[in-house]
């Protein structure tokens, strides 16, 4: 498996993490471990941090929205101006990336700050 695909794969594994009880801002620093010691460069640790946050983000909302038939996502696209479930599904999705991409990077940064020492 090459670098990129597994550090995708250990982001999604460590935001799957809130499907099963975690706080939803575990995602952050579990990125940012997983990035620690990343052999990627800073601007592909961020953006495959941002693939592996939404996709599990997406992964966990698409469990929730199928058994209920969008019902929920339908409700919350009402709540927030009349967007359809799609959107919120989609916004669920940016905003989990946006977790995992900023803590994978920060943790990338710390991981180069700590190694220059």
């Amino acid at each position: 498996m090459n670098k990129p695909l597994r550090f995708t794969a250990l982001v999604f594994l460590s935001g799957c993490t809130g499907y099963f009880g975690a706080p939803w801002w575990l995602l952050a620093p579990l990125s940012g471990i997983v990035a620690l010691t990343s052999p990627l460069s800073q601007r592909r640790t961020l953006v495959w941090g941002f693939v592996g946050g939404a996709l599990s983000w997406l992964s966990a909302a698409l469990m929730l929205h199928i058994p209920n038939e969008g019902i929920l996502a339908h409700r919350i696209g009402n709540m927030l101006g009349g967007l359809s479930p799609v959107a919120v599904l989609l916004a669920t999705a940016t905003l989990g990336g946006l977790l995992g991409g900023l803590g994978a990077a920060s943790g990338r940064l710390l991981g180069d700050l700590i190694m220059k020492k």
